[in-house]
């Protein structure tokens, strides 16, 4: 697997049991998957394909984020 791949079955693996995933393991996969979304994006800018940006998504990514221990299962 790639990567990418390894990451993606990752997030789907937290995903299927996210209300037993602490607190700060929430954080870290968010993170982990901004810092990844950023890398990508920047690689096909790079490349220069087309970069579709959703910006209501990236504006609360960070409140999710910082406010992570409040947030319902189903949010995060």
């Amino acid at each position: 697997m790639t990567v990418t791949t390894d990451m993606i079955s990752e997030f789907v693996r937290a995903a299927n049991r996210v209300e037993t995933l602490a607190p700060a393991d929430r954080r870290l996969l968010l993170e982990k998957g901004v810092s990844a979304s950023g890398a990508l994006r920047g690689l096909l800018v790079k490349t220069a394909k087309v970069a579709p940006v959703d910006d209501a998504a990236e504006s609360v990514i960070p409140d999710i984020a910082s406010n992570i221990e409040q947030m319902s299962d189903e949010t995060v």
